[in-house]
C-alpha cells in the first residue's frame, strides 16, 4: 500500500534535511532530501504537502549561505536552487494522475469535521490501537501535544530574541515550521478546495515530524532540567512499552482488522 515505504523514505529525507539545515552541509544534501521526499510522495501521495513545503524551506538557507560566503553570480545561485527543487519534476507525472483520480472521486478517505478531530485525534486513537484502556489517555495525550507545541513556540521566540538569530537549533525550528505549514496547507485545501482532512493512516507523516520536534525539545530542556527530563522520559518509555506489549499481535493491523481472515471478513 506504500505507507510503510513512504515513512522509510521520509525518514531518509529528514536525515538529509538535518545534514543540510543543522549540519550546514552543501546544497547536494538538500537535493538528496528532496529526492527521497519525492520518492516518498510517489509511494504515498499524502506526502505531497511535505514535499512542496521543504522545497521552499531549502531555498531560503541556500540563498543566504551563497550570498554570505560563496556568491559566484546570479547564474550559480539559480543553478544550485534549481538542482535542489529538480525532484519536483515528478509532478509532471503525478498531477495528471491526481486530476484523473479527483474526477473519479477516488479521494474519498478523510475527515470533514476539523483538523484536530479528524487528523490529530485519529492518529492518537490509531497509535494506541483503539485499546479500551489506553483510549482513556487520549485527552492526556492531546493536552501533551498542545503543551509541546506551545512550549516550542515560546522557546523559539525567546531564543530568537536572545541570540537575534533563527539559526540556533535550526533543525528544530525547521521541523516546527514544516509542521505548522503542513497544518496550514491542510486547512486551506479543505477551506478553498473542499479536500478532506487527513485521517488515520493518510495523516501518518505527522507522526515522525512531531516525534522529532518533541525529542529535540526534550534535548533543549535537558540542559536546564536534567533530572525532571529523565523522569519524564522514563514515564513515557514505560507508557510506549506497555502500549506495545498490550497491542502486539501477528494476525492483523488495526486499519484492516476485519479483513485479516476470510471468514471474519465475509461475516463483517
Amino acid at each position: 500500500r506504500g505507507y510503510g515505504l513512504s515513512m522509510g523514505l521520509m525518514m531518509l529525507s529528514l536525515y538529509f534535511a538535518y545534514q543540510f539545515v543543522e549540519g550546514k552541509r552543501s546544497y547536494n544534501v538538500a537535493f538528496l532530501s528532496m529526492l527521497f521526499a519525492a520518492l516518498a510522495t510517489l509511494a504515498n501521495i499524502s506526502l505531497l504537502n511535505y514535499l512542496l513545503i521543504i522545497s521552499g524551506l531549502f531555498i531560503l538557507p541556500n540563498c543566504v549561505r551563497i550570498l554570505n560566503k560563496e556568491f559566484k553570480g546570479i547564474k550559480s545561485l539559480i543553478l544550485r536552487n534549481f538542482l535542489i527543487i529538480s525532484p519536483l519534476s515528478i509532478l509532471i507525472f503525478l498531477l495528471p494522475i491526481i486530476l484523473i483520480e479527483k474526477e473519479a472521486k477516488a479521494f474519498f478517505y478523510g475527515g470533514n469535521v476539523g483538523f484536530w478531530n479528524d487528523t490529530v485525534l485519529s492518529l492518537i486513537t490509531e497509535s494506541v490501537y483503539e485499546h479500551p484502556l489506553f483510549n482513556n489517555f487520549s485527552n492526556v495525550i492531546s493536552i501533551g501535544i498542545i503543551i509541546v507545541l506551545i512550549v516550542s513556540l515560546i522557546i523559539i521566540i525567546i531564543e530568537n530574541r536572545k541570540h537575534n538569530s533563527v539559526w540556533k537549533n535550526s533543525f528544530w525550528i525547521f521541523i516546527f515550521v514544516v509542521l505548522l505549514l503542513c497544518f496550514l496547507a491542510n486547512y486551506l485545501q479543505h477551506t478553498w478546495l473542499g479536500i478532506l482532512f487527513p485521517l488515520e493512516r493518510t495523516a501518518l507523516y505527522y507522526y515522525p515530524l512531531f516525534i522529532l520536534l518533541f525529542i529535540q525539545l526534550l534535548d533543549i530542556l535537558f540542559n536546564r532540567y536534567p533530572m525532571r527530563i529523565v523522569y519524564l522520559m522514563a514515564v513515557l518509555s514505560l507508557f510506549f512499552l506497555t502500549n506495545f506489549i498490550a497491542n502486539i499481535n501477528f494476525n492483523y493491523v488495526i486499519s484492516w482488522k476485519n479483513d485479516a481472515d476470510v471468514k471474519p471478513m465475509i461475516s463483517y
